[in-house]
């Protein structure tokens, strides 16, 4: 018996000689996570290492991925629709003046994509 087998680790032994345990990742969803995410993913890489290392080990970084991204997109829509009810943006705006429509829906965009960076994505 040797080592590996006294400490239950399993193990295979390559062409080389030399013995390396057999590590698996467990089966992870499939990844549909758009750009909240991969923002996500970014900001774990470069300011949460240790998380993120911690979430591919356990193969759960995809589902987390997925998680957020599901969380800002639904957000994303809510609070546009708050912010256009809030300041009276209307189609009737629209066919009245449309550069003021599209200057308002732009100001809205960039607001809600803000604050879903810092409450969503950089929170996680």
């Amino acid at each position: 018996m040797n080592y590996f087998e006294e400490i239950g680790i399993p193990y295979e032994l390559h062409s080389n000689g030399c013995y390396y345990p057999k590590v698996t990742v467990p089966e992870q969803e499939p990844a549909r996570y758009g750009r909240y995410g991969l923002i996500h993913k970014q900001y774990l890489q470069e300011h949460r290492p240790l998380a993120y290392d911690t979430l591919l080990a356990c193969g759960e970084l995809v589902a987390h991925l997925n998680q957020v991204d599901d969380i800002a997109q639904a957000r994303y829509e809510v609070l546009v629709m708050q912010m256009k009810k809030k300041q009276g943006i209307t189609e009737k705006l629209k066919a009245r003046d449309p550069m003021a429509w599209v200057g308002a829906m732009n100001n809205i965009h960039s607001c809600v994509d803000e604050i879903n960076l810092t409450e969503v994505v950089y929170e996680q």
